[in-house]
């Protein structure tokens, strides 16, 4: 199943974003 891996991928991507650089505006 390569949504699975896809899904994953968006999910963290954003987590780890907003993690990183929380917006601030």
């Amino acid at each position: 199943m390569h949504y699975l891996g896809q899904f994953i991928a968006v999910v963290v991507a954003e987590t780890y974003e907003q993690a990183r650089a929380p917006p601030t505006n």
